[in-house]
């Protein structure tokens, strides 16, 4: 990752920048932007950068002490719109107003879903342009919680402009269908083998077929599609295969459908401790579906201090739950966060309230590390209990 601040040069970050991709051509690069007085260079470095190298950047969450963060992947284009519309920014214009502006040419809120098409967004003037250009951009990502992309550049005039749009393919649809279909099957045919006492299907790569698969969607890192009917330790298997190679930090799981929380809670619960893994919400795509980064080789311990307990079944409400975590985080940064029976329903809600508590109340990255625990009930009934660690 690299650190964008007032005094930085923005040619020579562009030039570093470009070297590092030239050398790593598969390789990511985070670029986190200090405070506001930054923004305007940064626009000013990624325009630089794209004359130099084929790339464009994605939101993500920022970190604590950061205004911005910026995950710049090379040789990823934006397919624009022949006739953008187009958003002029000028040093006087109110961010707000631009800022909901965009956000309707872009975002069907009623449905939820990005529309598709691209936007131009054109600062005219100086640095104080440029920071409420890169600022308006921002602010879609709160409003959105989706993944767009952004793609700054230099004009023949030697004025920047800013293409965005989002990954949008209209066959996913079909492709997410046909998945959902191939997944039901496989695992109805599986279910049908362990009954009879045979081996489940295996797919070509050697790894037990299950209702998991790969989306048809530009992603950064390795991801799967888990749906409600997924099989937990077939699931956690694979996901571990995935992240034990070296090479591999992170990846990303999508909810086929959001009845499968409470499933992805299970399977969170079950990778190893080895992994040292923790889940990060990750931006929604184009149509919404939630996603989940897993990231490797980053401890959570409580240790043996008391922390913070919040009951996910005091709430009725992921809103109202996601508040109680941001007012609990500002008195101490861990929290336990409890998920009980019914899990289908507390799962669910919990899962919700972290993604909300990163992208709606504290605007910054939230990780979180669930377990599974086993407790009797009064009747001598065993019963399955979450513990969930939060973290921002």
């Amino acid at each position: 990752q690299r650190f964008v601040d007032a005094d930085t040069d923005p040619e020579a970050m562009a030039d570093e920048l470009a070297q590092n991709f030239d050398t790593f051509p598969n390789s990511v690069v985070d670029v986190a932007v200090s405070s506001d007085s930054a923004k305007a260079v940064a626009l000013q470095t990624f325009a630089g950068l794209s004359e130099r190298v084929e790339f464009a950047a994605l939101m993500v969450p920022i970190r604590r002490k950061e205004a911005m963060r910026f995950r710049l992947v090379h040789g990823l284009s934006l397919r624009e719109a022949e006739h953008p519309k187009e958003f002029p920014v000028y040093a006087t214009s109110d961010l707000d107003t631009l800022s909901g502006s965009m956000t309707g040419q872009m975002y069907d809120k009623g449905n939820w879903l990005f529309k598709c098409g691209t936007i131009l967004v054109k600062p005219i003037g100086g640095a104080e342009a440029h920071s409420i250009a890169l600022s308006a951009v921002a602010n879609l990502y709160p409003r959105t919680w989706g993944d767009f992309i952004v793609a700054p550049r230099y004009t023949r005039e030697g004025e920047i402009e800013i293409p965005m749009g989002v990954f949008h393919d209209e066959i996913g649809r079909v492709k997410l269908n046909q998945y959902k279909e191939l997944n039901e099957q496989i695992a109805t045919g599986n279910r049908r083998r362990a009954r009879e006492g045979e081996r489940p299907e295996r797919d070509q790569d050697g790894l037990a077929a299950s209702s998991v698969d790969q989306l048809t969607y530009p992603m950064v890192f390795p991801s799967i599609i888990v749906w409600e009917n997924a099989d937990v330790a077939q699931t956690t298997i694979e996901l571990a295969s995935v992240l034990a190679a070296q090479t591999t930090p992170m990846m990303q799981v999508v909810l086929g459908l959001k009845s499968a929380r409470p499933k992805l809670l299970n399977i969170l619960s079950a990778l190893p401790a080895w992994l040292n893994a923790v889940a990060q919400p990750a931006n929604r795509q184009w149509n919404h579906k939630s996603r989940t980064n897993l990231i490797k080789n980053f401890p959570i311990d409580a240790g043996d201090a008391e922390i913070q307990v919040v009951s996910a079944a005091l709430f009725t409400d992921h809103m109202a739950l996601a508040d109680e975590l941001r007012f609990r985080l500002k008195k101490k940064n861990l929290l336990r966060l409890e998920v009980g029976l019914p899990v289908s329903d507390h799962g669910d809600r919990a899962l919700l309230a972290i993604e909300d508590l990163q992208f709606r109340c504290l605007r910054r990255q939230v990780v979180y590390k669930p377990s599974m625990r086993l407790v009797k009930s009064p009747f001598g009934l065993t019963r399955q209990m979450f513990d969930i660690l939060v973290t921002a």
